[in-house]
């Protein structure tokens, strides 16, 4: 058979490995599952004579293992199973629907393993910075020390009406990045989030496009934002991003303090039509997802962990939906930042790094009267990293316990400091703090046992 033919030839076998099989002609041997056989020892036993696919668990390590188990066992594979040749790494079968998204991530995506011993990307959120051409902002954030930017659809930085015209325009604004060196990670449409549940009036017309705005009946603005949303999302997809993050004001100052007294339904009412926002046809938009970010101003959301889990639930626990965590938005209302990760350790899909304090002082309330941010009189307002209340080694060491390795995004907000010097601050603070989680207990070098291996 092999003397009759110039193509390889595989065998799938559910059980254990059969050497018979190298006699019959076999070349490559699939699905090589680490439930019914050991890998390495397959591999050293028959690797001469055969290569092999598969080796990563469809059955417990992929629907169950967090994202840095199944980074540490890519990673085993690849060295010791993978040494000298012959061996493909991959799912040792079908990817069945209960494997999430960001478990099989560091195996489908080379350089997420690759830059496994690194720290988590530091980028920054654009959105602040929109005054600024994207080539001026691209070349300060390389300055500032940055990895990448988190583009906003803001200014010249990124024009999703732009993105569903022009074939071109997505790679074009990625390689204004590249040049300098940074990536992208995240999309962010803040703004005209801001306008698909909130009631509409003349302050979103100075924040819209203008083909969003149209007209100004309410309606038809809640209708277009939210279609631009989709479109956000379409764009994302053109990047090759899998994260678009939003900003959502859910209800207004009267509902949130119950007077009158609210229905439940009506909670469910506004999330269910954010929910709409979002294309659910895996066929149109594949592997994007728009993520609904926690918090929002003094006088619009009123998330805590209580109300974000409604919010999950009104939307049917839809993976598509997830938080894009702001300690900053948290921190204000008495919510630890750090209890809200490990709450929900599956949907923090991007995370911002934002400082704020708390300055109550007898005169002022919580909701800071009315008063703009800046002003000395306010019961809490933005800072800069580090110079705020948001104790961020709690924030690390819970996002290390729950396996996130994506991008650490600086939105930079401090009324009192000059953004530019803030800015390298910032990053500089993040790089400090940031840190990888140790891969064994600090006790283990007692272990004479391990000692001896």
């Amino acid at each position: 058979m092999r003397a009759k033919r110039s193509s390889s030839i595989a065998a799938a076998a559910c059980r254990n490995y059969s050497p018979e099989l190298i006699e019959l002609g076999l070349d490559i041997f699939n699905p090589f599952q680490p439930e019914v056989m050991d890998p390495y020892e397959i591999k050293q036993k028959y690797g001469r004579k055969l290569s092999f696919l598969g080796g990563m668990s469809v059955q417990k390590l992929l629907p169950f293992g967090t994202p840095r188990a199944v980074r540490d066992e890519t990673l085993r594979l690849l060295e010791q199973v993978g040494r000298g040749g012959g061996f493909i790494i991959a799912p040792s079968h079908d990817m069945t629907g209960d494997i999430p998204v960001k478990t099989w991530l560091p195996l489908s995506t080379p350089s997420l393993t690759e830059n496994y011993d690194m720290a988590r990307p530091i980028t920054l959120c654009a959105g602040q910075w929109a005054d600024l051409p994207l080539e001026v902002l691209a070349d300060k954030a390389k300055g500032f020390g940055f990895d990448g930017l988190e583009l906003c659809c803001n200014g010249d930085h990124f024009e999703v009406a732009r993105a569903m015209s022009d074939s071109g325009y997505c790679d074009r604004q990625k390689q204004t990045l590249a040049k300098r060196g940074l990536k992208m990670f995240s999309l962010s449409n803040h703004l005209v989030g801001q306008a698909i549940l909130d009631p509409i009036d003349q302050r979103h017309k100075s924040i819209l496009p203008t083909h969003v705005w149209g007209d100004g009946d309410p309606a038809g603005v809640c209708a277009r934002a939210a279609e631009e949303l989709k479109n956000t999302a379409r764009a994302a997809k053109k990047l090759g991003l899998h994260v678009v993050n939003g900003f959502h004001r859910l209800e207004r100052l009267a509902p949130a303090l119950f007077v009158p007294a609210g229905s439940p339904d009506d909670d469910r009412r506004r999330l269910q039509a954010a929910g709409q926002a979002v294309p659910s046809d895996p066929r149109r938009v594949r592997r994007v997802r728009r993520k609904i970010r926690v918090g929002g101003p003094s006088d619009g959301n009123r998330f805590d962990i209580y109300t974000a889990e409604r919010a999950i639930e009104a939307l049917d626990r839809r993976p598509e939906f997830g938080f894009n965590f702001d300690p900053s938005h948290l921190i204000w209302q008495g919510v630890d930042p750090a209890k809200f990760i490990r709450k929900f350790p599956d949907r923090i899909y991007h995370v911002h790094m934002k400082d704020a304090l708390v300055t109550l002082d007898g005169w002022s309330g919580i909701l800071s009267s009315h008063l703009n941010f800046g002003d000395s009189r306010r019961g809490w307002d933005f800072r800069s990293l580090g110079r705020g209340g948001v104790n961020f080694e709690a924030i690390i060491r819970a996002l290390n316990d729950i396996g996130y390795t994506g991008p650490l995004s600086v939105e930079w907000e401090d009324s009192g400091m000059e953004r530019e010097r803030g800015a390298r601050e910032a990053c500089e603070f993040v790089r400090r703090l940031d840190f990888e989680p140790s891969r064994v207990a600090f006790d283990a070098a007692f272990d004479k046992a391990a000692q001896a291996k």
